[in-house]
């Protein structure tokens, strides 16, 4: 029994001393690393939330129609409407009197230019048209000129209520000092601000807008003919010969009859 105990206290002596050597000393300060925060997993996408479509007719507000233009299926325009244009004359004018109704996109510009044609009931018709938003201009002798908004929608007929009210005109005749008649001359008319005035010239062809943009100002028009769709008021009208020299009036245009307007232009 004597050489277990004695085996027995060599192992534990031994512990004893390893726990002496291994120990910290009283002023030794041991580092404790504290475990660094555990970063969140980046949210897989079945996690996030979709984000919400805003009910607008929840709120009252009705979203707006997106803007689109005819359907074009192998370079030809599918969709197309009419525009009946129904004229409320002044008494006294008769329902035949002789017209221009001219049509002008606001969007694309047409293709080729379309005509109305007047219906027995005395309205005018546009057929066929392509769906868009339009301007119209009424031209009439002795009546104002007056425009109307249109928009054509497919496979659907337009109304467009127009109310012409009596107007003025200009007559006038362009000759040289020497009395002789030019070939043809350039004409502006301005109002007595001195802005361009969007009329008409009615010649033996048919109707020819004035002032509209620039290329009208250069139009060789005939040295006699009226201008019609005027409001009464005063203008100035200017007559340019091809040389060049001018001549320029000032016109006070009433209801009723023309005023005749003679400018004599030097060679």
């Amino acid at each position: 029994m004597r050489a277990p105990l004695a085996a027995t206290a060599l192992v534990a002596a031994l512990a004893f001393g390893a726990w002496l050597l291994l120990r910290p000393s009283p002023g030794t300060v041991v580092a404790v690393r504290e475990p660094a925060p555990a970063t969140p997993a980046p949210a897989r996408p079945a996690d996030v939330p979709p984000s919400a479509t805003p009910n607008l007719a929840a709120t009252g507000v009705t979203p707006a129609p997106r803007a689109t233009g005819p359907r074009v299926v192998g370079g030809v325009i599918k969709e197309r409407g009419t525009v009946r244009v129904v004229l409320t004359l002044p008494a006294g004018v008769e329902p035949t009197v002789p017209l221009r109704i001219d049509v002008t996109s606001k969007g694309p510009a047409l293709a080729d230019y379309p005509l109305a044609v007047r219906q027995e009931d005395g309205t005018w018709l546009y057929e066929s048209l392509p769906v868009g938003a339009y301007r119209l201009r009424v031209v009439a002798d002795g009546l104002q000129a007056t425009e109307a908004d249109a928009v054509v929608r497919a496979d659907a007929e337009t109304p467009v209520p127009v109310t012409l009210v009596a107007g003025g005109a200009i007559a006038y005749r362009a000759v040289f000092l020497t009395g002789e008649v030019p070939e043809a001359v350039k004409l502006s008319l301005v109002d007595g601000r001195g802005v361009p005035v969007v009329s008409t010239i009615q010649v033996p062809a048919g109707m020819v807008h004035l002032g509209a943009d620039v290329r009208a100002l250069n139009l060789d028009l005939p040295a006699e003919a009226r201008i019609v769709g005027l409001k009464p008021g005063a203008y100035r009208l200017r007559a340019t010969a091809p040389s060049g020299e001018f001549d320029e009036q000032a016109v006070d245009v009433k209801l009723g009859e023309p005023v005749a307007v003679e400018l004599k232009i030097r060679r």
